[in-house]
């Protein structure tokens, strides 16, 4: 499901992809640090805005019709009534985390960061390795005035992650030179330097938990609002609150897998899948899940803690499976979505109708066919690994290992070799 983008302001939208270059690119400096981090970002911001463009003049040509869009009625309840009840929900951005909004603005000086996160009750989330352990958290201590993670710690257990903290401190991450800002020196006037006015920094969260022992993330203000590092409990709780009729209101109904759907075995656990390096297999992958078939929702859950929705699902032949929908706060910040989209993720809520009933059949049989759109192509087989731009439009999609497709400049399948 790949709902359109919705319109913003151009010159808000280059500011905030070269903010975003930025985050990307300041902890990758202290192994480049003969290079020069703007020129760095400009290069990454570039790339990015001209996929943005890209993407734009797609949704604007016409080249792939798409379902209509939810109107802006917002009613407090769901109004859906099964599959092919009107869908009068209101916006996916209605339902947020409100923190997350704060920080999606671009231009945030590091004292308005500060004012958002310091003093938070929180808790730790982010990616984890084999044995459970947290990633992107470090252990850390207080020197002075200030705060320092501490280097080749130990990574945080597992435990961690069920223990309440509260934001102690946001500091400007070291690697990332305050913008230029002597940080804790005197300026010729010989007043004390301040990094208040610094806009969009990486920085490093600092937590402090019930036991006393202290930890930090370095960040930035994407991060923060694009994944799970740091979780406000409190926050999540409410949005659990807020999504549940619309969680309620799946249940009975149909939903239909395509490639980019995650499906799983019924006996999957969370701890499974908070691993991203142990291999769970997803059953879409091995075809142990038709695609664009009904399957019955028969369950829904969304657990606050991960930040995922959990679907129980009933396949054609009986059997059941877990559908699997992460980081769904961030589907509601800024998205053009319906709430049931979002919560559904790579499923579908019905057979999309910009497809043709051959590219349905083709789909369904697990295979593809020539003058077949790439959009279909994708739902079928997912995106590709590589793919080549030719002068004329047309393009060389590469899936390892195999095939490789050819699509014309009208976006449709030419040939393929293997």
């Amino acid at each position: 499901m790949r709902p359109g983008s919705p319109k913003r302001d151009v010159v808000n939208e280059i500011k905030y992809l070269y903010i975003y270059a930025l985050g990307v690119c300041s902890e990758r400096m202290r192994l480049w640090g003969r290079m020069n981090r703007n020129m760095l970002a400009t290069v990454v911001a570039i790339v990015l805005m001209v996929t943005l463009a890209s993407s734009t003049f797609a949704d604007s040509s016409g080249a792939a019709p798409q379902p209509p869009q939810p109107t802006d009625q917002s009613p407090s309840q769901p109004t859906g009534g099964g599959a092919n009840g009107a869908n009068l929900e209101p916006k996916a951005s209605s339902l947020g985390e409100p923190w997350k909004s704060q920080l999606r603005k671009s231009g945030l000086t590091i004292s308005e960061i500060r004012t958002i996160l310091i003093g938070k009750s929180v808790r730790i989330g982010g990616e984890v390795d084999v044995l459970g352990n947290a990633k992107n958290w470090t252990f850390a201590k207080k020197s002075g005035n200030h705060y320092r993670a501490i280097e080749q710690s130990d990574r945080l257990s597992p435990k961690y992650r069920t223990l309440d903290a509260k934001v102690v401190a946001v500091e400007l991450t070291q690697s990332s030179n305050a913008g230029g800002v002597n940080v804790g020196g005197v300026n010729a006037f010989g007043e004390a330097a301040s990094d208040d006015a610094v806009k969009d920094p990486p920085f490093d969260v600092f937590v402090k938990f019930e036991n006393g022992k202290l930890a930090a993330a370095s960040l930035s203000t994407i991060e923060l609002w694009l994944d799970n590092t740091l979780i406000l409990p409190d926050e999540r709780k409410a949005f659990a609150g807020r999504i549940a009729p619309y969680l309620a209101g799946l249940v009975g109904r149909d939903v239909y897998a395509t490639s980019h759907a995650t499906v799983y075995r019924i006996d999957t656990s969370i701890e499974d899948l908070r691993n991203k390096n142990k291999l769970v297999i997803n059953l879409v992958r091995t075809g142990q899940v038709p695609l664009l078939k009904p399957l019955r929702v028969a369950g829904a859950k969304y657990l606050p803690d991960d930040d995922v929705v959990v679907l129980k699902l009933v396949l054609p032949d009986g059997s059941q499976a877990l559908g699997y929908n992460e980081n769904i706060s961030r589907a509601f910040v800024d998205s053009p979505a319906p709430v049931d989209e979002a919560l559904v993720g790579g499923l579908e809520l019905q057979i999309p109708a910009y497809l043709t009933p051959e590219e349905v059949a083709a789909i369904q049989q697990g295979t593809f066919f020539q003058g077949m759109s790439m959009d279909a192509l994708e739902l079928e087989r997912g995106r590709p690994d590589d793919e080549n731009d030719s002068s004329d439009g047309s393009k060389q999609l590469i899936y390892r290992p195999g095939p490789y497709v050819y699509v014309g400049s009208d976006g449709k399948i030419t040939s393929w070799q293997y």
